[in-house]
């Protein structure tokens, strides 16, 4: 809390947050924590999922939360080159708090076993998210300076 450190959440399953939600409720302020891998939401399990509404409803009303957009090609179940399963749930993102989402690529992908992604494949899938450049300029550069302090 006194450094500004940022808390990561990896879930295994989006499933999990059920049972992790209590516990960053109570995380004392001014602790930010930023949920990994779209809250391990899996594209099969869609919007409407009750707990990616959760996460939803954690990014627009919990000014502490804050979500990584990476790792969406392990999260894809219809995978590449468009992970399009991932669309709806990057725009519901998008559409709840462009403010404290931050873009990852998760390279070097670790325990990556099948195909290697093809780091040009996710950032073209990113940029088809929304065209909106002001929301891009906050996802790749102003949320993560914002977010972890930088100058």
């Amino acid at each position: 809390k006194d450094l500004g450190w940022v808390m990561q959440v990896r879930l295994h399953n989006i499933d999990d947050l059920e049972a992790v939600a209590p516990l960053l409720d109570r995380l004392p302020m001014p602790i930010r924590y930023l949920s990994d891998h779209f809250g391990r939401a899996r594209g099969g399990q869609g919007v409407n999922h009750p707990q990616f509404q959760h996460l939803l409803r954690l990014l627009r009303d919990d000014e502490r939360c804050w979500v990584k957009l990476c790792s969406f090609y392990r999260m894809s179940d219809s995978g590449p080159p468009a992970y399009a399963d991932m669309v709806p749930m990057a725009q519901a993102l998008i559409a709840a708090c462009p403010d404290r989402l931050v873009w990852g690529t998760n390279w070097p992908h670790p325990q990556q076993y099948d195909a290697m992604p093809n780091d040009g494949d996710l950032l073209d899938a990113m940029l088809a998210w929304t065209r909106d450049d002001s929301i891009l300029r906050k996802i790749f550069t102003d949320n993560p300076a914002r977010l972890f302090g930088f100058d």
